[in-house]
């Protein structure tokens, strides 16, 4: 059974919203030979495609599948954004490091902000993604088309550093617990081997 096209490229966009990865798997299936031209369909109304949709949610499972099957990377929506700005607005670190895996341009700029990922990361506070931005040698000091720059003011700056600490704190606490776990479990391996060959 075969479905129109319009109708396959509504399905595909409503699958990547809604995290089905069954559902993107079944319409590119039924798409056949039109896999190339369905897989970025856009939606009219935003320009947003499949593949921005599940970046922005953190469908990581369904971004992999997506660019696996030829997905660009590249389309930009109606404002200029690529998947890796909503990924990074969002701040679905996962999603935004497949991305860059397959080639998402860290540097491209909205078209009529001049704002990169970066800059959408430090403005919504998605302090995972702009860790990783900026760990892939981008500048916070790069200025968009207002002049602004990543971190515009002494104030936002602390506030990232803040951030930047609480998120070490965090991941050093996990390493720690972990690090206990582990002694925790060897310790209770060890008592019950030593128990046995009493």
């Amino acid at each position: 059974m075969s479905f129109d096209a319009p109708f396959l490229r509504q399905s595909l966009l409503d699958a990547a919203v809604e995290g089905d990865l069954d559902a993107v798997v079944h319409t590119l299936d039924e798409g056949g030979a039109s896999i190339a031209n369905l897989i970025d369909s856009v939606d009219a109304a935003t320009g947003l495609t499949a593949l921005h949709h599940s970046c922005m949610r953190g469908f990581v499972e369904i971004v992999c599948y997506l660019v696996r099957h030829g997905a660009a990377v590249g389309i930009c929506d109606h404002e200029g954004e690529t998947a890796l700005h909503l990924a990074a607005q969002y701040d679905q670190v996962d999603a935004a490091k497949l991305l860059v895996s397959c080639g998402a341009n860290i540097q491209h700029a909205t078209i009529a902000t001049g704002d990169t990922p970066l800059h959408y990361a430090c403005r919504t506070g998605a302090i995972q993604v702009a860790v990783f931005l900026v760990s892939l040698g981008q500048s916070v000091h790069d200025l968009n088309v207002s002049r602004k720059a990543y971190l515009d003011s002494k104030a936002s700056v602390k506030a990232m550093q803040v951030q930047v600490v609480r998120q070490r704190k965090l991941e050093e606490m996990e390493v720690r617990f972990r690090i206990v776990s582990f002694r925790i479990v060897s310790i209770r391996i060890i008592r019950h081997r030593q128990s046995e060959r009493i």
